[in-house]
């Protein structure tokens, strides 16, 4: 813990730990925290004076911090972590007293981590340490990873992220220190929950380590101007994912993968580009607006993807609040191109389409064959909309009570057939699939969740090749709480393994 003293006043404001050093005198902690009265008070007991701490109180002499870091909300808070030299005792060092803990190049931004700070008294009249162990992910736009853990208020600022941790000698491996955009945590009023539960630090690089080693070594080298490195595609958090209302997957950018369409809940549109990587776990690279806030996609109830002229990219149906269905033949980062209406706004009837999606369902190679579920379990196969719109309706199954039970509905090739599946999950987590729809209906049903099993929490799904070029068999939920999964090459057999891509 780090207090500042004077003559007057003694308090302390932020938290820092040892690391190993050649001289046995180093402290690691956030840049934001360098302060010229600052004495270092390692495994603070709050029960005693400063005088009477077990392993004493160690003034700081000297601080080493990056020349290039700026504190607020620049890519310069990726440099915001800082080592004080402690002035040595007559019979020991600090390391002598403490340990040494070892700081190691962060991994990445997803970790399973334990951090531990100090909290200020206000909010923390016990004055004991907050320990939180958690998995971190990235923080998007900067070299820095975030968590969620209540409890951390001001004062754990410089606070170790130990990626391991031994108990016994209350030392371990340090990839972060509390610290980084805005200081540590997110721009929002103390009276939000989010500014004592969402942390930031750091991702120890190159940079982190020559500055390890100029501190060492008593200098102060100018490192140079500061380039942000080229960051990986980040999707956010659960907080934003849960206002996920709807999403559909097709080849909107050209990319080897399926992209994402994706309506939020406040009316804006994002397009997540497909990624060129076979890795499950980083499955876009990038993110287009189509729409911002307040546009007209909060009316939107139904969406579903499908290629509609055999040219250019895929494109888009919306079913409207209104009753209106829109095509958009062609939709690309620029934004929804070639509309068409195919149901005027006002119409009554299709208020009631509850879900819709598009795939072959026909001879047509095209996927612009639409199949609807209405409110009242009726389920229809409308061919080649593009060219014929809703004229032609082939009826799947009449008015029934079971279809009012279909949740979610996407078309896609996990078994093979000539024509594609559709995947329903019901409203009790049962999810099946219908292989080889046609315009005859359905040819059997196969279950590959059982009833109350977890995919009862699964409010958004869309289907694609977002794994790995070939069918699109890949399925991607957006749970209750926010989190994003994707499930590869699911078939006949099951989901098999998920992957979890926001927690």
């Amino acid at each position: 813990m780090l207090f500042a003293v004077d003559q007057n006043m003694r308090a302390h404001f932020c938290t820092a730990s040892t690391v190993r050093s050649t001289g046995g005198n180093l402290l690691l902690t956030a840049a934001h925290c360098v302060n010229s009265k600052a004495v270092f008070v390692p495994q603070y007991d709050s029960t005693k004076s400063l005088a009477e701490q077990p392993h004493g109180i160690w003034p700081v002499e000297e601080w080493f911090t990056d020349k290039q870091f700026e504190h607020g909300q620049s890519s310069a808070s990726d440099l915001d972590y800082a080592f004080g030299r402690v002035k040595t005792g007559e019979a020991r060092t600090l390391q002598d007293a403490t340990g040494g803990n070892t700081p190691v190049r962060t991994p990445g931004s997803d970790n399973n981590t334990t951090v531990i700070g100090y909290p200020s008294v206000g909010h923390n009249p016990q004055d004991l340490p907050v320990r939180c162990p958690t998995r971190s992910r990235s923080l998007p736009g900067y070299n820095q990873m975030q968590l969620d853990c209540a409890g951390m208020w001001g004062g754990v600022s410089g606070g170790p992220w130990f990626s391991s941790l031994e108990e016994a000698g209350g030392t371990g491996q340090i990839i972060g220190t509390v610290g980084g955009f805005n200081g540590g945590g997110p721009a929002v009023p103390a009276s939000d929950p989010l500014y004592n539960r969402i942390t930031y630090s750091p991702l120890f690089t190159d940079r982190f380590f020559r500055l390890y080693d100029d501190a060492q070594n008593s200098l102060h080298a100018d490192l140079g101007p500061y380039q942000p490195p080229t960051l990986p595609f980040a999707l956010g958090g659960a907080d934003r994912w849960r206002n996920a209302t709807m999403s559909a997957g097709g080849n909107f950018v050209g990319s080897a993968h399926s992209d994402l369409v994706t309506v939020w809940a406040d009316g804006s549109v994002s397009l997540f580009q497909g990624s060129s990587s076979n890795d499950p776990k980083h499955p876009f690279s990038a993110e287009y607006k189509l729409a911002p806030a307040g546009s007209v996609w909060k009316y939107a109830r139904a969406l579903s993807a499908g290629s509609f002229t055999g040219t250019g990219t895929d494109g888009l149906l919306v079913r409207w609040s209104d009753g209106e269905l829109t095509e958009y033949a062609h939709v690309d980062a620029e934004g929804f191109h070639d509309e068409k209406t195919h149901r005027p706004a006002n119409t009554v009837l299709w208020q009631s389409a509850k879900s819709i999606t598009t795939g072959q369902y026909t001879a047509n190679p095209l996927r612009d064959d639409l199949l609807v579920v209405w409110a009242d379990g009726k389920v229809s196969l409308y061919p080649d909309i593009h060219a014929n719109g809703v004229a032609r309706e082939a009826m799947l199954a009449k008015a029934n009570t079971t279809w009012t039970h279909a949740e979610q509905i996407s078309a896609g090739e996990f078994t093979g057939k000539k024509t594609h599946d559709l995947l329903v999950r019901w409203s009790d987590g049962e999810t099946t699939i219908y292989p080889g729809v046609d315009s005859a209906g359905f040819h059997g049903e196969i279950k590959i969740r059982e009833p109350k099993s977890p995919w009862l929490q699964a409010k958004v799904i869309a289907v694609g090749t977002f794994s790995a070029p070939g069918p699109a068999r890949d399925v991607l939920v957006r749970w209750t709480n926010g989190g994003l999964s994707l499930f590869p090459a699911v078939d006949n057999t099951g989901t098999h393994a998920e992957v979890k891509l926001v927690e």
